[in-house]
């Protein structure tokens, strides 16, 4: 049974769960009457079943859970409750403005060849943040091990020419340090502490 408003209106909400190409809606009556209905707004959120590219799953998954949340931390570390501090849509936002930033440091020129972008942070949700930026703006993503001495840092450097690299505490100063080594490398990005939840 539908709510009719005063103008004999009805409006027809239907969440569709599952993965479903169609989608067919019966309306009946009492006792199974037909009922005719005239559509004057539909609003569709979908998205599509398959995709070419990786990022075009990301963006597909992005899209379909936009308000859910996608990390969590706890206010206290290994104490109380997790409390939510991204959506999937913050992220994703994020990720692009950091894909521009990069972009505009670092695509200085048309035609200047690949991009490699070092993520040398442990698990945090910058790191995400910039493998997403990497992957729309086609760099090629890095990972190095925060943990690893500077000597392993720069004979990694030595094969793998970084323009730029994502870093966490004291990082910055090393890869200030390594940049002596690394003539490629032009951009240093420090990941600050962020507020806690509800700060």
């Amino acid at each position: 049974e539908l709510p009719v408003a005063s103008d004999g209106s009805v409006v027809l909400r239907i969440v569709v769960d599952t993965v479903a190409r169609f989608v067919r809606v019966a309306l009946r009556g009492a006792g199974g009457a037909p009922v005719s209905l005239l559509v004057r707004g539909a609003e569709i959120l979908s998205a599509p079943l398959f995709v070419e590219s990786l990022l075009d799953s990301y963006a597909r998954a992005f899209a379909l859970f936009a308000d859910r949340p996608l990390f969590a931390a706890r206010r206290v570390p290994g104490e109380g409750a997790f409390e939510m501090t991204h959506r999937y849509r913050e992220v994703w936002m994020a990720a692009r403005g950091l894909a521009a930033a990069l972009a505009e440091r670092l695509e200085i020129e048309p035609g200047d060849g690949r991009v490699f972008l070092g993520l040398c942070t442990r698990n945090r949700p910058e790191w995400v943040i910039a493998d997403l930026a990497g992957l729309m703006r086609g760099y090629v993503v890095v990972p190095l091990s925060p943990d690893d001495s500077e000597e392993r840092l720069a004979g990694i450097l030595a094969r793998c020419p970084l323009d730029a690299v994502l870093v966490e505490g004291d990082g910055a100063a090393r890869f200030r340090r390594l940049a002596a080594r690394c003539p490629s490398l032009r951009l240093v990005v420090r990941c600050e502490r962020g507020p806690a939840p509800g700060e």
